[in-house]
Parts: structure tokens; C-alpha cells; sequence
């Protein structure tokens, strides 16, 4: 935890524990919808707004976001495609949110930003960007029950911990295998999931399997 803290302090952030208090009050003035380019998403988040949309992930994929492979990861990567002069998030419509209720987590966590590392976590208080409002004040628990998105936090941790996993085995691949595999991996982490069934059942079964597979192409290679 420490060193979580360290890192955020370096980049200029404050630690918040889950019972200090923050102030923030939104308007909905969508300043935090426009010139975002790094709304990454998680297979939660794709299928928590599918199910809300009554689309298929791939559907949805195709319709709302940009899929391609970090340079430093080289992880499979998913993120919301902004669109126009102003990077507007797709998913905005009128100034609202077209999957509000179903939001992804780092959407619902603003203005709250979160990090985690090596099982450790801590939320930080990002810049606040909006038009001026009223302030309330709120602790960080207070902030997550509300926005319903306190219960999805143990699986952030673990998307982080397997991401982690799979980026340094990829790393160890040599190019041309790696890029065979990256499309096998952006079909199990992202699309292999049938909406109408339980999603952590499904998520620890893909990632699982993912990771059998990366070991069996080091196996191979080395």
C-alpha cells in the first residue's frame, strides 16, 4: 500500500481511505464525455453495457469502441472510440449518457480515480473539470455505494492481477507467435461471454484458460 501511495504522490495525488471526504457535485455539463481518448474498458464493463443496451459484446464492439494492442502491454486492448473535434464519447446523446445506469467503472468512479497494484489499491481525486456547481461533500464510500460500483472493486483488482500475468508472458513471446495469440486472447477476454449467465464464473474460466494457453506457446518456443 505504500508504495501505492508513493506512486500516486509522485504523480502529483493525494490517497483517499474509503471514509475521508471529498466535495463534488455534478450537473451533468458532459465536460467529462468530451476530449477523453483514454476510457479504457474492462470485459465487465462490455458486459454490463451490452446487457443494458440488449446487444451483443461484439455489437457493441464494433458499434462504440477502438480495439488494438499496447505498446508496452502488448496486451489486446479495449477502448471507447471518441468521436468529432471534440472527442465526444459515442455513448453521449443529447448530453446523456446512453448506458448511465450500466456506466463503465472508471466513468462511474468520477471524479475518483483508481489504482491498483500488486493486490493493493487506492483512490486519488482527479481534476475537476466541470462547469461551476454546488459542492457537496461525501467520503469515498459514500461516493462508490451510491454509484453502485463499490462491489465491482474486487474485480478490478483481479482483471489488474491477471492483465499483469498476460502481459509479461507476452512480453516473452516472440513477435510472430505473440501476434497469432493476441487475437485468440481479445476473443476469450472480451467476447466469450454469455450474457444470460453469471459474468465471474465466465471471467475466471476465460482468463484461466487464456493463461493455460500462453504457457503452453513459452512451453513451445523455449
Amino acid at each position: 500500500m505504500e508504495q501505492v501511495k508513493e506512486l500516486l504522490e509522485q504523480a502529483g495525488y493525494s490517497c483517499l481511505g474509503y471514509d475521508e471526504a471529498f466535495s463534488f457535485g455534478c450537473v451533468g455539463c458532459g465536460k467529462c464525455c468530451t476530449f477523453r481518448e483514454d476510457i479504457l474498458l474492462s470485459p465487465l464493463d462490455l458486459f454490463k453495457m451490452a446487457n443494458y443496451l440488449n446487444v451483443t459484446i461484439d455489437a457493441f464492439l464494433h458499434t462504440y469502441c477502438d480495439c488494438y494492442i499496447g505498446e508496452e502491454t502488448r496486451l489486446p486492448l479495449v477502448r471507447i472510440q471518441p468521436q468529432g473535434s471534440f472527442k465526444t464519447c459515442p455513448l453521449n446523446s443529447g448530453g446523456k449518457c446512453l448506458v448511465h445506469a450500466a456506466k463503465p467503472y472508471v466513468c462511474a468512479c468520477y471524479p475518483l480515480g483508481f489504482f491498483t497494484m500488486d493486490g493493493a489499491a487506492a483512490y486519488f481525486l482527479q481534476p475537476d473539470i466541470c462547469n461551476k456547481k454546488p459542492q457537496q461533500a461525501q467520503t469515498v464510500r459514500q461516493w462508490l455505494a451510491a454509484h453502485g460500483i463499490l462491489d465491482d472493486e474486487d474485480f478490478v483488482k483481479s482483471w489488474h492481477a491477471y492483465t499483469c500475468k498476460i502481459s509479461t508472458m507476452l512480453r516473452k513471446l516472440q513477435g510472430g507467435t505473440r501476434k497469432k495469440l493476441v487475437k485468440i486472447l481479445h476473443e476469450k477476454l472480451y467476447l466469450a461471454y454469455d450474457l444470460e449467465q453469471d459474468f465471474p464464473l465466465q471471467f475466471s474460466r476465460n482468463c484461466e484458460g487464456v493463461l493455460m494457453l500462453l504457457e503452453q506457446a513459452l512451453s513451445i518456443s523455449g
